[in-house]
């Protein structure tokens, strides 16, 4: 990786950029996975993850969102 390609403070990569679903009827839901690459042990925060829709070009911000636990694994 590129030095000073990222922050500092960051803690955590999403390798999970761009996830389509396809069309949503109003109402319904769908779950899917984000895969991340911690860089920190400890409890991490994910900010923000941002819905768009692509017909429409409008963004929603999801806040409200769990925390992640990374562990170091032992050396072997």
């Amino acid at each position: 990786m590129q030095k000073n390609a990222i922050p500092y403070d960051t803690e955590l990569i999403c390798l999970s950029t761009d996830i389509r679903v396809g069309p949503l009827p109003p109402g319904t839901c769908h779950s899917t996975e984000l895969k991340l690459l911690p860089l920190a042990a400890g409890v991490l925060h994910v900010e923000a993850v941002r819905l768009v829709d692509l017909n429409t070009n409008e963004a929603l911000d999801i806040r409200d969102l769990p925390d992640i636990v990374s562990f170091d694994r032992p050396a072997k």
